[in-house]
């Protein structure tokens, strides 16, 4: 709703000021949102599907690209003259119908209200969600957990920190924030590159029917995360994105690299050129499927949406600092290709800390307490 209202705000205002002020609200907006749904998602999600889930909600993203894409292409083919007023308007439409769809459908998570010692409501929402399946003959009491220690309201904030960063989590955490961040350099820098990139090596297609074909090979991503995820522990599904990921980065700027220094023709640097594109937006996908999941799925309940948002927030940072990097290596080695070289360092370094990782969540209960989750020495 907040994307709507300052969308609006947007059509009636001026200046580069109100610009950056709707840019916050947005940016806030979307940064308040992602967690709690990646949350809530896992929350209510029986074991064996919530990678299913987690692909789906990945695939409504890409649908949301595609939209967009679709509106600039209209707007603009060239994206040289965009109306971005009339892009934000049509860009709030989704969230204004999606509100009013989840303020009458959307319930809390079960598990959070019984962590917080709300037993009645957390066995409506159970009934509701029993109707809905039409298992009426099962059960849905469960034993209370125990009382929730009384806390100020600094510990109440806190508390969810001392959690994310405790002794058993601390490690996980540091690791997950830093596989969000490359995952997020990876997609954003190359989105920000790929314009560049292709200019040089003329892959005949405008800047607006890149999007939209690099949006519809994020497709076949989600079905291999859904399959992999779905039957592949989480750490493997993990480092297998980053190494097939890092070998298509190298493979799309070795043929990059050969059209803009002898301007193509070739076909093995054609096929490693296109290759290498398919490859970085298909496994990419994959990663943003099982490290998400991962990433919810580590913490126990009293703390897994501020671990999920401190996870994501990482990720943010890269993908903030992802076009900096690109402009920087750009300005400094005179090489479009630089950028992917360096992110393929980033996937291997990746690599490297999957392995050390302590908890495997593929197939595990969700915990609802730290005590509930293995220890480190495991």
């Amino acid at each position: 709703m907040g994307i709507a209202i300052f969308s609006f705000m947007s059509a009636c205002t001026e200046g580069f000021y109100q610009l950056s002020t709707i840019r916050l609200f947005v940016g806030a907006s979307f940064g308040i949102g992602q967690p709690a749904f990646n949350t809530l998602c896992t929350e209510v999600t029986p074991n064996y599907w919530r990678i299913f889930m987690t692909s789906v909600s990945q695939g409504l993203f890409v649908i949301g690209e595609l939209y967009s894409a679709m509106l600039v292409w209209y707007d603009d083919p060239q994206m040289r003259r965009l109306d971005w007023r009339w892009l934000l308007l049509m860009g709030a439409i989704p969230s204004v119908i999606l509100f009013v769809l989840a303020s009458l459908f959307l319930h809390e998570a079960p598990s959070y209200l019984a962590v917080q010692g709300e037993y009645e409501k957390a066995i409506k929402v159970l009934e509701s969600m029993r109707h809905d399946n039409r298992a009426e003959g099962l059960s849905v009491d469960f034993k209370p957990l125990p009382p929730k220690k009384v806390s100020t309201a600094a510990q109440a904030i806190f508390e969810p920190f001392t959690v994310i960063f405790s002794r058993r989590l601390l490690f996980s955490t540091v690791a997950v924030i830093y596989s969000c961040f490359t995952l997020n350099t990876l997609f954003y820098g190359c989105l920000y590159a790929f314009p560049q990139v292709v200019t040089d090596v003329k892959m005949s297609s405008s800047p607006a029917v890149s999007l939209v074909m690099g949006a519809l090979w994020e497709l076949p991503g989600i079905v291999l995360a859904t399959i992999c995820g779905m039957f592949w522990p989480r750490k493997p599904v993990m480092a297998g994105y980053l190494v097939l990921t890092a070998v298509s980065l190298v493979a799309f700027a070795v043929g990059a690299g050969h059209h803009i220094d002898e301007g193509g023709g070739h076909w093995l640097y054609d096929n490693l050129l296109h290759g290498g594109y398919i490859g970085i937006k298909v496994f990419a996908i994959v990663g943003f499927v099982a490290v998400y999941q991962y990433s919810t799925e580590i913490y126990p309940t009293v703390a897994r949406t501020t671990g999920t948002a401190a996870c994501i927030a990482g990720g943010r940072l890269g993908g903030m600092l992802a076009p900096l990097i690109f402009e920087w290596l750009l300005d400094t080695t005179s090489s479009l290709t630089a950028f992917f070289y360096f992110v393929a360092a980033l996937c291997m370094c990746n690599f490297s800390l999957i392995f050390l990782l302590p908890l495997e969540t593929f197939g595990k209960s969700l915990e609802d307490h730290l005590d509930e989750t293995q220890p480190l020495a495991h």
